[in-house]
């Protein structure tokens, strides 16, 4: 005889917490993404459509190299990388002046603030904002 056992958990109040974050993250002033742990963008808020000028789709699924900087944008997904194989944090939880890139290809100055997003989730891929 087979028997199934299963196990069920409330995620209401999780969900609560990922709509309230997600809709901080939208109504900033300042342009915010969330990528994964392979640098493609998972969200954009409309401070970065505004500045970057790209439309959410265009963002959506594309690596985040696309609005660094040339003088940074081939070595990012190393930067991502070695974070995640060693935890050194050299950018991570910091801020730092670099340049970044428009859809038109101009480049101007930002500062750039990282931050590691902490899952409730075990096995669930590393995100970054």
């Amino acid at each position: 005889e087979r028997m199934f056992v299963g196990f069920l958990r409330d995620l209401t109040e999780i969900k609560k917490r990922e709509r309230l974050s997600t809709g901080i993250i939208a109504a900033a002033f300042d342009p915010m993404f969330t990528i994964n742990s392979t640098g493609i963008i998972e969200f954009a808020n409309d401070a970065a459509i505004k500045e970057f000028g790209f439309t959410r789709e265009e963002f959506i699924g594309e690596n985040i190299s696309i609005i660094v900087g040339s003088e940074h944008a081939p070595n990012h997904d190393q930067y991502i990388k070695r974070y995640l194989e060693t935890g050194e944090a050299r950018v991570m939880g910091k801020k730092r002046p670099l340049k970044a890139r428009r859809k038109d290809g101009t480049e101007f100055s930002i500062e750039l603030g990282l931050s590691s997003i902490e899952s409730s989730y075990v096995g669930e891929e590393q995100l970054f904002c």
